[in-house]
């Protein structure tokens, strides 16, 4: 009994222990973003959301679930939209000095998806608080 008690007070320390990555500056918060953007401009799924875990406190098993069901819903819409042909970065949104959304676009031979990465701002650093997808760019115009 005291061994398995102890196996749980070892892995609960690890994972409180275990270390949050942040980014220093907001051109660190542009060089992310890019990174994720070109991973997913060439379909490296897996590599997009390796890196967008570094910066984001989710649980694993959230972020597993996360990008298979975006790889699965890219498949669908890679039948639908075409062949993705690149990205654009839109422009920046910010909630005082510590929250900042980037709006990208990846566009495809028939359409384009809009993708949205949260940043926010804490004592320590920057941490990416958000990712999102979806084909809604009509309030992209101005």
């Amino acid at each position: 009994m005291k061994k398995i008690l102890f196996a749980v007070m070892a892995i609960l320390f690890l994972q409180s222990t275990k270390a949050q990555t942040f980014l220093n500056s907001k051109d660190e918060l542009s060089k992310h973003s890019e990174k994720v953007m070109n991973f997913l401009k060439d379909s490296e799924f897996q590599k997009a959301f390796t890196e967008l875990q570094v910066y984001w406190p989710l649980p694993e098993n959230e972020m597993k679930q996360l990008e298979s069901q975006t790889i699965k819903q890219f498949n669908m819409v890679a039948d639908r939209f075409g062949n993705i042909i690149g990205f654009d970065f839109i422009r920046d949104e910010s909630i005082k000095d510590y929250a900042i959304k980037k709006i990208y676009v990846l566009r495809f031979e028939k359409h384009m998806i809009r993708v949205l990465f949260t940043y926010y701002k804490n004592n320590d650093g920057w941490i990416l608080n958000g990712f999102k997808w979806d084909d809604q760019f009509d309030e992209l115009f101005e």
